[in-house]
């Protein structure tokens, strides 16, 4: 989703095998299927969209973000008291009862009965629309299983959290980036965590305090090096 462009997009290759000079999940395999503008990215219009698709008859694999997620499978925004597409919990580090098709069946039915009452989303689990996809899925399946959490998202998030704070107390985390032609954002997540035994090398030598934020940087490379 580009702000007023929206596009599908598919890739077509062998799931187990890289095929050809180029990867399997990179643009150049990209085919677009659709595209629209000046269309909001609302459960309405991805179901006017992929009901045009028939996806139901090959057998596929997602990647969207997380708003585009929430909207597909008929959770609200991420405003939301129960928003989280995994599971049922609040806005809290403690997790709640993991998310199923069945359960998303169960809480649009449920919130069909207030007559669709706003003021009613956190009591049905934040479900206010029917789900898009996966009809077909053996109703049990957990969300977890269907979309795996996105590695960008994580990425950008973890990266660009730590180096903001860093920033603010240590303004040579300025210049450090400077050096590298980078900025604190997510296009250059990826590039920090390259060049991090750099940091942590000046980290020590002038704000020595501050190393707990390279450590933790390290951690961040070593998960995405592991599973990304």
């Amino acid at each position: 989703m580009l702000d007023d462009l929206f596009l599908v997009i598919l890739n077509v290759f062998e799931p187990n095998s890289e095929s050809g000079k180029f990867l399997n999940s990179g643009v150049q395999r990209c085919q677009i299927l659709a595209i629209t503008e000046d269309v909001p990215e609302s459960n309405f219009n991805l179901r006017t969209i992929l009901d045009n698709l028939n996806l139901q008859d090959v057998v596929f694999s997602l990647a969207f973000d997380l708003k585009c997620a929430n909207a597909i499978f008929g959770l609200s925004s991420h405003a939301g008291k129960r928003a989280c597409l995994w599971c049922e919990g609040l806005e809290t580090f403690e997790p709640g009862e993991l998310r199923s098709l069945e359960s998303l069946d169960y809480w649009y039915n449920e919130y069909s009965k207030t007559g669709l009452d706003k003021s009613k989303m956190k009591d049905c689990m934040n479900v206010i629309n029917p789900r898009i996809l996966y009809k077909d899925e053996d109703p049990k399946s957990l969300l977890q299983d269907l979309v795996p959490p996105p590695e960008l998202h994580l990425l950008i998030g973890f990266v660009s959290l730590l180096g903001v704070s860093l920033m603010d107390l240590w303004p040579g985390f300025d210049d450090w980036l400077k050096s590298k032609n980078r900025d604190v954002d997510g296009n250059n997540s990826d590039t920090i965590l390259k060049h991090l035994d750099t940091l942590e090398e000046e980290v020590r030598k002038t704000v020595p305090h501050l190393i707990q934020f390279t450590e933790c940087l390290k951690h961040i490379r070593e998960i995405k090096n592991a599973c990304f």
